[in-house]
């Protein structure tokens, strides 16, 4: 907005003086590598937390964000990464992730190992991940704009409970609130996703490691494959200064618990939440899924009621597309694509194959056949056996604008 304001003024020809220096002597201004973090709770309860249930806000200079937008821009048209990483990536999202382990079901890898990394974006080390960058064979100038921002002279102040901190150098991870910082992850993550695949790919198992962001899922036959994906990496994540957060790391199977797995650490689940969809073996567990999210939605749907109820129409309808739909919407086609079982897998072999293109046309199939749904959602709810909750779902994505102040005003 401030910047909006100022664009008739001759503000932006100094900026864009800034940007060019920036760009042609791959260097920025100190202060731009400072971030304020601010800690914030957690728990819903207002009590007193501990610093494993607090969650880092950082605040940066704005230009240094505007400056990031050019960078990253430049960054993801020139790097390459592996098919089957999904998070901050052109024409990939949560639901081609969530497609993959569905294709990967149908081919009988009902057996996964979940993974968590412990504070994955602070672990990376500079020297290994700039190393990483030289060999995605990036532009020099593109790799010194990226350490000068990412890797000299990085500091944090912390405010907790109101006070503010020192200085804190840092000298690895990746800068917090950073538009550069996920990608980055993603190019320090890719060569073990490449390994695994090189050495797991079967005709059986095409996709035995998907990454979403630091989540890294891994789908396996027999209980000596799981042993050696571990091994290998572990073995990684020696080499590059990483290390995995046990108590939520576990395998999935739909029999018996396999005693090598435990030894090593891993815990024996039936079911999990992967990126808000909960799974088991079989499958997609829509009750569980729709039972939740419908809760979620009528708690927000209360707060606005609550909030807003003198409010401007025209708002509330804003209100409500932004925070009621979403949550109903999320995972519908899905549901619609689960229902139709044929078009599963030629749906995500185009989304791999052909990213952001193909996948508009996937949406545009999915979103006819959520039409569908909603004409002929008795059968199938029933046919779902979700049908209470499903149905309020469905009503929620098919409400218009004014049946959404309906909602809000009863």
């Amino acid at each position: 907005m401030t910047l909006k304001a100022l664009f008739n003024s001759s503000f932006p020809i100094h900026l864009a003086g800034l940007f060019d220096i920036i760009c042609s002597e791959g260097t920025s201004p100190t202060r731009w590598n400072t971030s304020i973090t601010m800690l914030i709770s957690k728990r819903e309860d207002g009590l007193p937390c501990l610093p494993t249930e607090v969650r880092p806000i950082c605040l940066q200079v704005m230009f240094r964000r505007v400056s990031e937008n050019i960078i990253l821009q430049e960054l993801q048209a020139k790097t390459k990464l592996h098919s089957h990483q999904f998070g901050f990536k052109r024409g990939y999202d949560t639901i081609t992730n969530l497609l993959t382990v569905d294709a990967a079901r149908e081919d009988g890898m009902i057996n996964r190992t979940v993974t968590d990394y412990q504070e994955a974006y602070d672990s990376p080390s500079w020297r290994i991940l700039q190393r990483k960058l030289a060999a995605k064979n990036l532009p020099i100038m593109l790799i010194r704009l990226i350490s000068r921002l990412m890797f000299t002279q990085m500091f944090a102040i912390l405010i907790v409970n109101g006070k503010q901190t020192r200085k804190v150098r840092l000298n690895r991870g990746l800068f917090q609130g950073s538009l550069l910082s996920p990608i980055l992850f993603n190019i320090y993550i890719d060569d073990l996703l490449e390994e695994i695949h090189e050495k797991f790919v079967t005709m059986e198992n095409r996709h035995p490691a998907i990454m979403y962001a630091d989540d890294l899922l891994l789908m396996w036959k027999n209980a000596e494959d799981a042993l050696n994906m571990w091994i290998l990496m572990q073995k990684w994540n020696q080499e590059n200064k990483m290390r995995f957060k046990m108590s939520k790391c576990s395998y999935i199977t739909l029999g018996n618990r396999i005693p090598e797995l435990e030894a090593i650490g891993l815990q024996h689940r039936v079911e999990y939440k992967h990126l808000g969809v909960n799974l088991t073996a079989r499958g997609f567990d829509w009750q569980t899924h729709v039972d939740r999210t419908t809760l979620k939605a009528k708690k927000v749907m209360a707060l606005l009621r609550s909030y807003c109820y003198t409010w401007e129409p025209d708002i509330k309808i804003q209100l409500v597309k932004a925070f009621i739909l979403p949550i109903t919407q999320y995972a519908i086609p899905l549901m619609v694509a689960d229902a139709s079982r044929a078009l599963t897998r030629p749906l995500i072999e185009d989304c791999l194959a052909h990213g952001n293109t193909i996948r508009k046309g996937f949406l545009s199939r999915q979103w006819d056949l959520l039409n569908t749904l909603v004409e002929e959602s008795h059968r199938f709810c029933l046919g779902l056996k979700v049908y209470p909750n499903l149905a309020i779902a469905v009503t929620a994505v098919e409400a218009a604008s004014t049946r959404a102040v309906e909602l809000i005003d009863d």
